[in-house]
């Protein structure tokens, strides 16, 4: 309002008065809209410019209005795309979730080999029977040797 007051006063110039009501927000040039439509002035020449600096906050207010829905309509847009995932996310999912896969395989195919490494092999089997043989010889051997000569 003080910007009006000072254009009004003749402190300003109507090229200042705008530029400074452009950095307003919306309710401050409504306010200014209604408070010029309601100050009478006995001077045609006034109210004249008074009428068109009226329609010229009433654009710049539509133009406001107009930005705003834009803005809206965009953030929607941008929230929307946003719950959505993009292909190289879903490829990236799918990707992981075959290494996923793989691993699990591996994996089980490590206990696996564990587990059957624990266990003795046939050639282990051969050898401890040839082992528990060549002891038995040997068992065999050492009681004929201590048998006296004679007997």
């Amino acid at each position: 309002m003080d910007l009006i007051d000072d254009y009004e006063d003749s402190k300003m110039t109507m090229h200042e008065l705008y530029r400074g009501l452009k950095e307003k927000d919306q309710g401050t040039l409504s306010k200014c809209i209604l408070a010029l439509c309601n100050r009478s002035n006995d001077s045609d020449e006034k109210n004249m410019i008074n009428i068109e600096l009226c329609d010229a906050l009433r654009r710049k207010n539509e133009n406001i209005k107009c930005s705003i829905v834009r803005l809206k309509s965009r953030i929607a847009y941008w929230k929307s795309c946003a719950l959505n995932s993009c292909n190289s996310c879903d490829a990236l999912t799918r990707k992981n979730d075959d290494l996923n896969s793989s691993l699990n395989c591996l994996q089980s195919e490590n206990e696996l080999l564990k587990s059957n490494a624990s266990m003795p092999c046939k050639s282990c089997f051969i050898l401890n029977d040839d082992l528990d043989k060549a002891r038995d010889d040997i068992a065999l051997l050492k009681s004929n040797a201590s048998l006296p000569c004679g007997s």
